[in-house]
């Protein structure tokens, strides 16, 4: 029998109790009654009856637990007995057995005793059921003092209530204790999903991460890198073998020139003098004396546009000249005769006169006769000037990867003036590309339409001559040149040609080491990736083994929660269920106690305990278990009703394992960043000590990372703000005020810097604009000089002064030196020439390291006076010194300073000034020179005569910044030794 069954009859039963025992006194009373005299007769009950029907026997006792309790359920009683006994009196054991399963055995007892009690072991009724009713009707309308069978019964009713409240108490303390448990494994499993979920999100996203990295990487990085790479070597290929093409054409030429040098000699006639033979054709006879050739220059108008070209007026050296194939070089002898034509016609204009050239002389100049050339092939192998070989008319038509060129006509490219025609020659049009390329196809490419090309090696000067550019008219002029003036031209000629070679040297070295760096930083970029794409591979194995094994433990962890959430549904309804059951029994047995008394109608002075809620005390553990001190108090005492429940307790807390929070090691230190530049990585590890368990904290990230070295890798520097202005710079004649910005932040990989004495950096204005003379006393036309200064004075000791020049020259250093003050101010005088010899020249510039040169009688420089403070005595020194009539090494005369400048004082500003009519045998040595100098003095130039825009412009970088205060023009020579220049070169100076 369940147990809501048993509870049901237990309240049935009970309730057919109570009625026995109150209609037993009730009976009792109306049997002495005359109005009732069939009291004691009819059917009589036996709790020990025999055959009870469960089904039925339920159903009639639910029917009584309603108003037919009491006196009126005499009738129902009867019906019962009638069921209990079978109808015959027999089965009286059977009923006994099932009372005991139900009320168990000290149920049974109390219910006896109370039968006892109550004295109704047996029940005699008589007459019918509804005369029975009747009677206890009439008896209800009495009212009466509850007698002691109903105060008895009213006692084992409230034990009964006690016993089911007690029941309750205890039953809901087990339940509290059984929901903490489960909600901690609950709460324990929901961590476990939770972090198992964590770890499986994390591997996932890991796993994500290494598959993205690798497939850039992969898929990106590396065939970017590899065509960068590509790319890279195809265009220093491309660059490098163009300069070697020049390079090779420059030093083909310069044995060209050497000749010259060889065979000629200067006189004292002027003339050049050719050694080994005349071999005159009769065109020269007209300028030829005692075996010597003339040596005037010859400018004519070109018949083709009109434009002016120098050419020199002796067959054999221009039949040399002929043989160069450089475009480079024939323009650097180009305009250096025309610049030697210039200068002679302003300064000497007595020199020039017109001529007409005879039909015989101009062929014999032009050297009519020329190598044949290929049918098939257009011009020579040199690479011509213009924007990376745009002139170039060689031979070649393969590309660097080795592939057939196609022919221009092939692809509508035609242009004769650009040299692309019906051929299949490499060119380089409008000079658009990086050097000569061709239209081709590439079997391993699909994608190529064209390519760079080599250039050929140049070929050998032929034996004949090569027709000149130009075509000469007849009228002409022609200057009267000195044996000296030649020779010094020729010697710049071959200086001009000698820093175009060291130029592309520089060139060649620069590019080789710029493409080296690029590839090596491609290589580096490819190094870093291929170790990016190791890591991330590896962290796919491993992230991908992670996510199989953290998405088991989220299954199974799953999986555990889902039985813990059934088996805590299940004990909890246990709990319910047997909570619920002893509530209704005691509200049943309120009930009965309550029809007890309405249906005696006696007075029910019962009052039933009641208590707080439990108010709970501080826990004394917070994990693990504790004690927890519980109370609650009276707030109805009791009265003939339920006695009070405890009022204190103590019970279990805080059963929860204590949470172990995860414990780490100390950061081990960064690692080296994956990037130079660009934007890199860096990380960092730490392993756990201490995993965390039962909801502590959990583990932080074991790994960290960082960006580094975000600057790009070709990054242009980033400059600050102005400096604080300084003071003039000249005492009159124009200074300026100068003021710097200084670098922020540094420019990395081939990021650019504006130089520092660059007009971004480097900021000037005006300042003292007034004259000279202005500020001069009236007796005085000439500035002086009191500053602590160490000066030089290089003078220009060339051809192209011409001996009265020089004199000029020499008047204007000594007004100038006196100008200086001595004591405060050292004075030295350099008067410089050059070398008269190609091996000389060899020797000075560095070109035969065998044997070093003397600085005087090999390369001309004749120090007048070293520095001194006997300013007087240097000006009478300079006054004396002898015109060398030499050639023009300015570049060793800027190191010859230096070396002076490195024995003067520490305390004072050093001082070089450089005064020349003409331009230097090298201007890129004389470059370099002047770089080195100004690193520790101010430079000063005074140009005298007319000079070319674009030599100016070189000036202009050379001096000292600014440029305005330090380069000097002077129109003439007899200019020089005027107050208004000798006090510019003093303000300049001083």
């Amino acid at each position: 029998m369940m147990g809501g069954s048993r509870n049901a009859l237990r309240h049935a039963l009970l309730a057919l109790l109570l009625a026995a025992v109150a209609c037993q006194g009730r009976l009792n009373e109306a049997s002495q009654s005359p109005a009732n005299p069939s009291a004691g007769s009819g059917h009589h009950l036996s709790v020990g009856g025999g055959g009870l029907s469960l089904g039925a026997f339920h159903t009639e006792v639910l029917r009584l637990d309603s108003d037919s309790m009491g006196c009126a359920g005499v009738a129902a009683a009867d019906r019962l007995a009638l069921l209990a006994l079978g109808g015959n009196g027999t089965g009286g054991e059977g009923v006994a057995a099932e009372l005991a399963k139900v009320l168990g055995e000290p149920g049974l007892r109390k219910l006896k005793l109370a039968l006892a009690a109550a004295g109704a072991g047996e029940l005699h009724g008589g007459g019918s059921s509804s005369s029975s009713s009747s009677s206890l009707r009439s008896v209800r309308r009495h009212t009466v003092e509850p007698t002691a069978n109903t105060m008895q019964a009213l006692g084992i009713i409230t034990g009964m209530m006690d016993e089911s409240i007690n029941n309750y108490e205890l039953e809901t303390a087990r339940c509290e204790v059984v929901e903490r448990k489960e909600l901690n494994m609950l709460k324990e499993s929901q961590m476990n999903i939770d972090a198992a979920s964590a770890e499986a999100s994390a591997a996932k996203t890991g796993l994500l991460r290494a598959q993205e990295t690798t497939q850039t990487i992969e898929e990106q990085t590396e065939p970017l890198l590899e065509k960068q790479l590509e790319e890279t070597d195809e265009k220093c290929k491309g660059e490098l073998d163009v300069m070697k093409v020049q390079l090779a054409s420059v030093t083909s030429d310069m044995t060209v020139l050497k000749p010259l040098f060889g065979s000629f000699a200067c006189t004292d006639t002027a003339l050049i003098e050719v050694r080994g033979g005349s071999n005159t054709s009769s065109g020269e006879a007209d300028h030829t004396k005692s075996g010597q050739q003339d040596t005037s220059l010859v400018q004519c108008p070109c018949l083709e546009d009109g434009r002016p070209a120098v050419q020199l007026r002796h067959a054999r050296a221009q039949a040399q000249l002929l043989k160069l194939r450089s475009q480079e070089v024939r323009q650097v002898v180009q305009e250096f005769l025309m610049e030697a034509f210039v200068q002679t016609e302003q300064q000497h204009p007595g020199r020039v006169r017109n001529a007409l050239l005879s039909q015989e002389e101009a062929s014999t100049m032009r050297g009519l006769t020329q190598e044949s050339q290929p049918e098939t092939c257009p011009g020579t192998e040199d690479m011509g000037a213009g924007i990376n070989g745009s002139t170039y008319r060689g031979c070649q038509t393969q590309t660097t990867k080795g592939n057939a060129c196609m022919k221009w006509t092939s692809l509508n490219a035609t242009d004769p003036e650009q040299g692309t025609g019906d051929h299949a020659f490499c060119r380089n049009p409008l000079g658009v590309k990086e050097t000569i390329w061709c239209y081709t196809s590439d079997p391993m490419d699909p994608n190529v339409t064209w390519q760079y090309c080599t250039p050929l090696a140049p070929k050998q000067p032929p034996s004949g001559l090569t027709k000149s550019s130009c075509e000469m008219a007849g009228q002409c002029k022609v200057m009267e040149a000195s044996c000296p003036e030649i020779r010094d031209k020729f010697l710049s000629i071959y200086g001009g040609v000698l820093d175009k070679s060291n130029q592309l040297t520089q060139d060649i070295s620069a590019t080789e080491a710029s493409c080296a760096k690029s590839t090596e930083e491609i290589s580096a970029s490819k190094s870093v990736e291929t170790s990016k794409e190791t890591g991330a591979q590896g962290d796919l194995a491993a992230f991908t083994k992670g996510t199989v094994e953290t998405e088991q433990h989220e299954q199974q962890a799953s999986k555990f929660d889902e039985f813990l959430k059934k088996e805590y549904a299940l004990k909890m309804k246990e709990c319910c269920d047997n909570k619920n059951n002893y509530m209704t029994q005691l509200c049943g047995l309120k009930k009965i106690r309550h029809h007890l008394f309405e249906s005696s109608g006696e007075p029910a002075n019962i009052s039933d305990c009641e208590v707080s809620d439990w108010t709970d005390g501080e826990c004394s553990a917070s994990c693990e278990g504790g004690t927890q001190k519980r109370t609650r108090s009276v707030t109805t005492p009791s009265a003939n009703g339920t006695k009070c429940p405890p009022l204190e307790m103590d019970r279990e807390c805080n059963t929860h394992k204590c949470p172990i929070n995860c414990e780490v090691s100390v950061w081990t230190g960064w690692s080296d960043c994956s990037a130079p530049c660009g934007g890199g990585v860096m990380s960092r590890k730490r392993s756990v000590t201490v995993e965390p368990k039962n909801g502590g904290t959990p583990c932080p990230e074991e790994g960290e990372t960082q960006s580094c070295n975000p600057q790009a890798c070709n990054r242009d520097c980033e400059l600050g703000d102005w400096g604080e202005w300084s003071g003039c710079s000249k005492f009159c004649l124009t200074g300026h005020r100068s003021r710097r910005m200084a670098v922020k932040e540094e420019q990395s990989g081939t990021g650019t810097c504006a130089d520092p004495d660059s007009e971004e950096r480097l900021g000037f204005e005006e300042c003292n604009k007034e004259t000279c003379m202005s500020k001069l006393p009236a007796n005085r036309s000439f500035l002086q000089c009191h500053s602590v200064l160490d000066v030089v004075l290089l003078l220009d000791g060339s051809a192209s002064y011409g001996a009265e020049g020089f004199e000029k020259m020499q008047a204007m250093a000594q007004l100038v030196v006196a100008g200086l003050i001595g004591g405060p101010v050292q004075a030295s005088a350099l008067v410089f020439g050059g070398p008269e010899s190609f091996e000389a020249l060899d020797k000075c510039t560095g070109g035969n390291m065998s044997s070093p040169p003397d600085v005087l009688s090999d390369c001309g420089m004749h120090w007048v006076s070293k520095l001194s403070n006997d300013t007087a005595g240097v000006a009478a020194k300079i006054a004396q010194a002898v015109y060398p009539d030499s050639t023009t090494l300015t570049s060793m005369a800027l190191g010859q300073a230096m070396t002076e400048l490195a024995n003067g004082r520490t305390e004072a500003s050093s001082v070089v000034v450089v005064v020349t009519d003409g331009e230097p045998m090298s201007q890129k040595m004389t470059a370099s020179a002047a770089a080195a100098l100004k690193a520790s003095a101010k430079l000063i130039w005074m140009q005298v005569g007319r000079t070319a825009p674009a030599y100016v412009e070189l000036l202009k970088s050379w001096v000292s910044k600014p440029w305005q205060d330090n380069l000097i023009e002077v129109a003439s020579v007899n200019s020089l030794p005027t107050p208004v220049v000798v006090n510019g070169m003093l303000a300049a100076m001083c």
